[in-house]
């Protein structure tokens, strides 16, 4: 189903987590989120993602909860700046509901 958040997994190629990519998160077998790398922070990633608490923002996740990094087959890996703002939320299944 290409609607389903964890089918972005297989979308273009592995890379890993850097700004610019496509974060897909498993929150259970037919549940997940996925949205742009915005930063990362050690063990926190910050992700720009639509549909959280109705609205698109910044939320942080733990990478544990990344099941894959993806890059569009058709543009060129590049290394991009963190979005700079302001302090993103602490992100869980509720924000992504």
């Amino acid at each position: 189903n290409p609607f389903w958040a964890q089918a972005w997994a297989a979308f273009g190629i592995k890379v890993p987590a850097i700004v610019g990519a496509i974060g897909v998160i498993r929150w259970s077998a037919s549940s997940g989120h996925v949205g742009t790398v915005a930063g990362v922070n050690g063990s926190k990633l910050i992700l720009l993602g639509g549909d959280q608490s109705n609205a698109i923002k910044l939320s942080s996740f733990d990478r544990s909860k990344f099941i894959g990094f993806r890059w569009p087959e058709t543009y060129p890996i590049k290394q991009y700046p963190a979005l700079q703002g302001i302090a993103p939320s602490v992100g869980s299944l509720g924000d992504t509901r």
